[in-house]
């Protein structure tokens, strides 16, 4: 038995209680293209060794570097399946050729030329076709198909681990025992009759079959497989759903990106027991059948695209064969030895010899005529080869033009930076080049890891650039201050976007940016492209700017009184809901020509003007408003919530992703948390813009220890007006005391982490959309202040129509605040939570696939790819 062999076959006993040690689930970060997802377990069977100068190890090491090393590489596999990857290994092999899946391809091209698409078998195994007899009288869908291929060992207890979750699974299952693939001196003892048995009933036993007619049998409903690459892409070609159980090698890897990146499989790895198998075939065949084989089906509909005409895979072929054909002679083998350059008497003589028609006296005797001739046609031959090396090397370049080019232009602020980023994150994961604009200022700020992490995690596809906002450094760039800053960026930031669009080297596809960017039209217009306003206020905000001169129209604005709880009747889809004080905070203003006012007015008639509207939100929270908007724009994308639905895209947790706060996150505020009692504590912030002065600061502080609830309280450095966050000796000691008893207040905090926390019951907002959004995915009540615009709105929402809080705008006392968080924390606790809790699983279901968020992102997408690219220019 061979090392190898031994490694995995021997003292199984053993094996499955070491890998199942806790350790083996850290995630590898230095895996370009990997980050997140894959595991130490996950790597290559040759990885679990403790000495780095292990034979095998190192022979791996040297199959790398002697990789690195040659003139191209082939891959079986295709763009759409493995992009990212292939991205990066064209990094020291810039030439790749990605072909497969092969046997799909080969059928293809046969098909074309000969309509005809038989092959023989090229197995070491004798194929026995009574597999497929049997089958031919299996009901569809119904049997599970077993093969580990022609190399894996199995142990005999493996064995009847496997065969008796397959019998107490109750499906049919047809199983491929190769001859000698049991070891072990207990290989031959009897079997359980049980086993003898369920077989005879429901399974089929056979030493070797035709594997890419059975996976194409319409009885079989899934693969159970060692994953190897070629059984994994024959899987995916059939569009057959996966359970993995690797052996050795790459498999580890295949099995990983089965379950958790295509996600058309289950990866059972590292184990070895019938209660697991017989678990995860019932879910492959039953629960899960429907959810698995919808995207088996998508992956392999892909498969079937690279490899027809025009396809990634069958024009990668197309140019291996054109490359081996202009380096298949003498000629050609000497040129890319001794260069390009070369023209010599040595290289003349190896072209007669390619031709063989003259004899080495002829040669000798050649005429200047003949000499010439030969000349010409080295040079031809030169040139000719030449250009098409040429062509290779920019071919990189040509494909990366190729792809979608985005410009996505933020307001340069928190909110919009956040979501934003996320919705890049999403486009670059669809392999749609984004390049994210920032302001000097905010890039400054951004934290290095997130400046980091974007490009390179998507290298190639996500770029930052930066342009000036014209505001001097020391400006607070605070709520009071977004006035100042749009206007100081059409004045400087505006002729840098606008170059930055029409760069004839890197053209751009489509624009993406931030709805009250109305310079945008303009700068798109000109240039030619499409431009997408993304709104990252809520739709219901939006919706009241939109009606603005409806309001004005029907006499409802300005008001003519001073009673704000007087309904508006101008808002289709809001009648019965909003009151005047419910409007966004610029309606507060007397005159009509107030500059706020004119700017919404001057967005109102931009908005209209774009391909479409994207917003942060799902059908299921805002869909009355949501088809009001539809009157608008021709086509709206409800997208949200984007940090849950890039959550959920790239199956991680939040907490290995990096933030993109401008403000330092004091993460103990988290270590504080895990010693509170659950939902005992009220996460308190009024998010990145609002400001408060002292004596609000005052009235929240004594709402909140009178209330007797925990509470963890965000004081943004600079959000206090006047002299700032008092002193210690400038506190009541009441407060003091009862928040060292009870309280814990910092600066800033990692959010979306606080809010999803088992310690907080309820959040007290500023009710920014952001801020919304994320205590609606993690089903925590809110108590709302809201500050300016759109907030004002979204609280109203909040309490009025989805029952999931309190509004508590225009008002700032104690006595409210305590009352407020007491209902919240006690008195109504259970109800909120409740409705808070079916809200949250509305959002989840919303961006997982099928819904509807996940379904309108993958609409963008496929709109952005299809509109027209242009190609470079020089």
């Amino acid at each position: 038995m061979d090392d190898v062999s031994f490694f995995f076959a021997g003292k199984d006993e053993d094996k499955y209680e070491f890998w199942k040690k806790p350790e083996l689930d850290q995630i590898v970060t230095s895996i370009p293209g990997m980050e997140g997802f894959l595991r130490r377990r996950d790597l290559p069977g040759f990885s679990r060794v403790a000495d780095v100068n292990d034979t095998g190890f190192q022979t791996i090491i040297r199959e790398t570097r002697g990789t690195a090393l040659s003139s191209g590489l082939i891959l079986n596999s295709f763009e759409d399946l493995e992009g990212p990857i292939m991205d990066q290994i064209r990094k020291p092999i810039p030439t790749v050729y990605s072909i497969g899946p092969l046997h799909t391809h080969l059928q293809a091209r046969l098909e074309a030329h000969r309509n005809d698409s038989s092959l023989p078998s090229s197995s070491f195994w004798e194929e026995d076709r009574s597999s497929v007899s049997w089958l031919d009288s299996q009901p569809e869908k119904s049997v599970l198909y077993v093969s580990f291929g022609s190399v894996t060992l199995l142990t005999r207890r493996e064995l009847l681990e496997f065969w008796y979750g397959l019998v107490n699974s109750g499906h049919k299952f047809l199983w491929v025992m190769r001859p000698d693939s049991i070891v072990g001196n207990d290989k031959d003892s009897p079997i359980p009759a049980e086993l003898e048995e369920g077989t005879k009933e429901r399974g089929y036993l056979v030493g070797w079959v035709p594997q890419n007619e059975v996976l194409a049998h319409p009885a079989v409903g899934a693969f159970f497989t060692h994953s190897g690459w070629n059984s994994t892409l024959e899987g995916i070609a059939a569009g057959m759903p996966m359970l993995c159980w690797p052996y050795f090698a790459d498999q580890m890897i295949n099995s990983r990106f089965v379950s958790d990146v295509w996600k058309v499989g289950l990866d059972m790895k590292d184990t070895c027991d019938r209660g697991i198998v017989e678990r995860m075939v019932r879910e492959m065949m039953e629960e899960r059948k429907e959810e698995f084989w919808g995207r088996a089906r998508r992956l392999a509909e892909m498969a079937k695209k690279a490899v027809s005409e025009g396809g990634t895979s069958y024009t990668n072929l197309n140019r291996l064969i054109e490359f081996l054909k202009c380096s298949s002679s003498e000629v050609g083998d000497f040129v890319l030895h001794h260069g390009l350059g070369c023209r010599t008497p040595r290289l003349l003589d190896r072209m007669d010899a390619d031709e063989g028609c003259m004899t080495h006296a002829d040669r000798n005797n050649r005429t200047d005529k003949t000499r010439n001739s030969k000349k010409k046609k080295t040079n031809d031959f030169l040139n000719e080869h030449q250009n098409f090396r040429r062509s290779e090397k920019s071919r990189s370049n040509e494909l990366f033009f190729r792809l979608p080019h985005v410009v996505i232009f933020p307001l340069p602020l928190q909110g919009p930076l956040n979501c934003m980023l996320k919705l890049a994150e999403l486009l670059c994961l669809a392999r749609i080049r984004t390049t994210f604009l920032n302001t000097h200022h905010v890039q400054a700020r951004l934290p290095s890891a997130a400046a980091h992490y974007f490009p390179n995690q998507y290298p190639g596809l996500f770029t930052f650039q930066t342009l000036p906002d014209g505001l001097p450094p020391d400006n607070p760039r605070t709520g009071d201050q977004i006035e100042a800053l749009l206007d100081s960026m059409d004045r400087v930031s505006v002729p840098v976007f606008r170059e930055i669009v029409n760069r004839s080297d890197d053209p751009v596809t489509c624009v993406i940016a931030d709805g009250i960017f109305t310079f945008a039209v303009d700068v798109a217009k000109e240039a030619g492209i499409p431009l997408l306003y993304f709104d990252t206020i809520s739709p219901c905000g939006l919706w009241t700017y939109m009606c603005l001169p409806k309001l004005i129209q029907a006499g409802e604005f300005p008001f003519k009184d001073d009673n704000l709880d007087e309904m508006i009747t101008n808002l289709p889809g809001m009648e019965g809901i909003i009151r005047r004080r419910d409007l966004p905070s610029f309606c507060r203003t007397k005159d009509i020509n107030d500059h706020i006012i004119q700017l919404v007015l001057k967005e109102d008639k931009h908005i209209p003007l774009s391909q479409g509207l994207i917003f942060n939100t799902f059908q299921d929270l805002e869909a009355p408003i949501l088809s009001q908007l539809l009157g608008v724009s021709p086509r709206v994308y409800a997208v949200g919530p984007l940090h849950a639905h890039l959550k959920s895209r790239l199956s991680v947790k939040s907490s290995e992703r990096v933030s993109s706060s401008i403000w330092k996150e004091d993460e103990s505020c988290v270590s504080w948390l895990d010693a509170q009692p659950s939902k005992s504590v009220i996460y308190v912030s009024i998010g990145s813009l609002a400001l408060i002065t002292r004596d609000q600061l005052f009235e929240i502080w004594h709402g909140l220890v009178n209330s007797g609830s925990r509470f963890l309280w965000v004081q943004r450095p600079g959000s206090v007006i006047g002299s700032g966050f008092p002193a210690p000796d400038e506190v009541p000691p009441e407060l003091s005391r009862g928040t060292e008893e009870r309280g814990r207040i910092v600066s800033w905090a990692p959010q979306e982490e606080v809010l999803g926390h088992l310690a907080v019951g309820g959040f007290l907002t500023h009710s920014g959309w952001n801020s919304t959004l994320e205590s609606i995915v993690e089903g925590k009540p809110m108590i709302c202040w809201p500050y300016f615009v759109d907030q004002h709105v979204n609280s109203r929402y909040v309490g009025a129509v989805w029952g999931v809080g309190l509004d508590m705008k225009d008002t700032c006392d104690r006595v409210v605040v305590e009352r407020m968080v007491r209902e919240v924390m006690v008195s109504k606790k259970e109800s909120f939570l409740e409705r808070a809790g079916e809200v949250a699983k509305l959002a989840r279901a919303s961006v997982s696939e099928g819904g509807s968020s996940y379904a309108d992102m993958d609409r963008l997408i496929e709109d952005i790819k299809l509109m027209k690219i242009p190609m470079p220019t020089k």
